[in-house]
């Protein structure tokens, strides 16, 4: 038996067939084209996995996945900043009947956080936070096996957290909220006010390697931005353990050992924090899209 995983994201649009066992049977990849409609966008990827329908035996369901703001009870993208054409588009209704499957959707964060506590570095644990730091942050709350959703689908988000005063605003969020202050364009934002020129994550990280001071002050910052972000999680929920993944974290492993040592300043049970790396690595959403089924 198999499953259909579908990851919906602002650059990229990923489908997969997974069996049993995680592996990957196939993949199909195209660019997210933003003067497109959903429904332009979908037409090959919706070809492909009817392809893989008549080619494979046994495909159970499918299982969507997008960045939020969603509503995921009417599998509905309500307003993600880097998907402005697909805003108020009920995909998941959209491609259960252009495929013919039983479909579940949920936020890509939730997916990749529920991979990573069933099958990654939270499987011997009840409770797990997972935050994902790459472009922008994403995370989730994993407790006994089930993704804790809340009330509008927005529960264990932390994008708009407050981490400090600063009065900057990314698209929107709240002054001083966690994804200007910990993401990879938090990190690129800062910077360039540090060093007074556009600067890249990547170049960030590289001079702080060769120890260019103002590149390591950068990562300071955003490194107890990130862990006051954290410190707030445990002051809520007390996870199990943290796991904090995307390409910002798993490109520098160094940086998270630089997180963990700033939020053991600010946790009450500095001797008891759990911070791991993430292991299920970049498919780490598709797969967690089919354990959604």
């Amino acid at each position: 038996m198999s499953k259909i995983a579908i990851e919906i994201g602002g650059t990229r649009i990923r489908a997969a067939l997974i069996n049993e066992r995680f592996d990957v049977l196939e993949r199909h990849e195209i660019n997210n084209n933003p003067a497109l409609e959903p429904e332009q966008i979908l037409a090959s990827v919706i070809i492909m996995i009817n392809n893989w329908k008549n080619d494979y035996s046994g495909i159970t369901g499918m299982g969507i996945v997008a960045p939020g703001p969603l509503d995921i009870k009417k599998g509905l993208i309500l307003f993600p900043p880097n998907l402005p054409k697909w805003h108020g588009f009920k995909v998941a209704q959209y491609m259960a009947d252009e495929i013919g499957l039983s479909t579940a959707f949920n936020n890509d964060a939730n997916a990749a956080g529920l991979c990573e506590a069933l099958l990654g570095r939270g499987r011997d644990y009840d409770s797990v936070s997972y935050i994902t730091i790459s472009t922008g942050l994403g995370s989730a709350f994993i407790y006994r096996g089930e993704i804790i959703e809340g009330a509008n689908s927005a529960a264990g988000d932390i994008y708009n957290m407050f981490i400090n005063e600063d009065p900057y605003s990314h698209q929107g969020a709240n002054s001083g909220g966690a994804e200007g202050q910990c993401s990879g364009v938090g990190i690129a934002r800062i910077a360039s006010e540090i060093f007074a020129q556009d600067i890249s994550p990547k170049e960030v990280f590289e001079r702080a390697q060769t120890d260019d001071n103002l590149a390591k002050q950068v990562l300071d910052v955003a490194a107890t931005n990130t862990a006051k972000a954290i410190a707030n999680i445990s002051c809520v929920v007390d996870p199990d353990i943290f796991v904090l993944g995307g390409s910002v974290v798993l490109n520098n492993p160094w940086y998270l050992d630089l997180i963990r040592e700033k939020t053991r300043d600010f946790v009450s049970f500095p001797d008891r924090l759990k911070l791991e790396r993430s292991i299920t690595g970049d498919d780490a959403a598709l797969i967690g899209a089919t354990l959604l089924i």
